[in-house]
């Protein structure tokens, strides 16, 4: 089966199919499983990740709809952010975003690239963890009416770009990575993704369903348990649920179709765990590939200890989705003292 998205409003932002890649050393380190690394980080786009790949979808659908200024939400180093300004340029859009950080936050990291790239923001002072609910949608709500009231026509690309056309985008990462895998020969066991807003899983997950395949999947939660539904997202089963409807498929999803994990988060969204600053070492000096302090280094630890705690077996494929966000490095140098 292939998905057929041929009718929905899509731009063309990110470079497509992005590597499949064996990890030979990291795997002999481990003494397996058979870890192959899905370049995510590969996508283009302001020094790339996996946002791109949904921005194709939102950014097509606002231009149809005829916007002339995005909106979105995210930390102040959000690579959602950073990557949806970025995409806001290239058509010629203006950005505008609801930060949510320290107010004295210093230009570094994700955060100069979002300046360079003339976003326009306001920044809600705290941390995503602990925000009260329904404070990001009326920060939101506000910021679109003042846009209105300029003479803009806003278009909102939802915090992550966790929203139908976003998960839709990775139900077709899926069918990449299969096609891939069969390409190369190999049958893929797990997927391991990171975790923030949703979007990425729950459209892996719909992709699993539609396409029959076997792979397990595993998401690793980078913020406490609790923080989507904080922040107004809906449920997994939700978003794959909507997302499929765009493909006219009815999907239900159960406990059996995926793992999530809030093992890895440590004290809190973007605060580094030592086995996640020690994860960003090893691949770096096995692998030569880079991951950041907030996403995929802290799940890149969880895979690492998965596998040590025997979760795979050594002969198992393990597909790593690495979903970007090397710009995060440079955020706070000092955690590698």
């Amino acid at each position: 089966m292939s998905l057929d998205v041929s009718k929905l409003p899509r731009v063309s932002i990110a470079h497509l199919p992005t590597p499949l890649e064996f990890a030979p050393r990291l795997t002999q380190y481990l003494g397996g499983p058979q870890i192959w690394i899905k370049r995510d980080d590969c996508t283009g786009l302001a020094f790339g990740g996996n946002k791109a790949r949904k921005l194709e979808f939102f950014l097509g659908d606002a231009l149809e709809k005829g916007s002339d200024a995005i909106l979105t939400m995210g930390p102040v180093q959000s690579n959602h952010v950073r990557m949806t300004a970025a995409a806001a340029r290239k058509f010629g859009l203006e950005c505008h975003a609801v930060l949510v950080g320290d107010s004295n936050a210093p230009r570094m990291g994700n955060f100069l690239l979002d300046q360079l790239l003339g976003l326009e923001y306001n920044l809600i002072p705290g941390s995503l963890d602990d925000l009260p609910p329904g404070l990001v949608e009326q920060e939101i709500e506000n910021y679109m009416t003042r846009l209105a009231e300029s003479g803009r026509k806003s278009y909102l690309v939802p915090p992550g770009g966790a929203g139908p056309l976003g998960e839709l985008s990775y139900s077709l990462a899926a069918q990449e990575i299969e096609a891939q895998s069969r390409k190369l020969r190999i049958n893929v066991d797990y997927i391991v993704v990171p975790v923030g807003s949703q979007g990425t899983l729950s459209g892996l997950i719909l992709g699993k369903k539609l396409l029959g395949l076997n792979a397990n999947l595993i998401g690793i939660s980078v913020c406490v348990e609790g923080t989507a539904e904080s922040a107004g997202l809906p449920s997994i089963e939700d978003m794959v649920k909507e997302a499929g409807k765009l493909l006219k498929a009815q999907v239900e999803v159960s406990g059996d179709d995926y793992e999530l994990l809030f093992d890895y988060v440590g004290d809190g969204y973007g605060i580094p765990t030592d086995e996640c600053i020690s994860a960003i070492k090893l691949l770096a000096q096995k692998e030569g590939i880079l991951v950041d302090p907030t996403y995929t280094g802290k799940s890149l630890a969880g895979l690492i200890d998965l596998a040590r705690r025997g979760k795979f077996n050594k002969k198992d494929v393990v597909v790593y989705l690495h979903t970007g966000g090397g710009p995060g490095l440079f955020s706070n140098p000092a955690i590698f003292d």
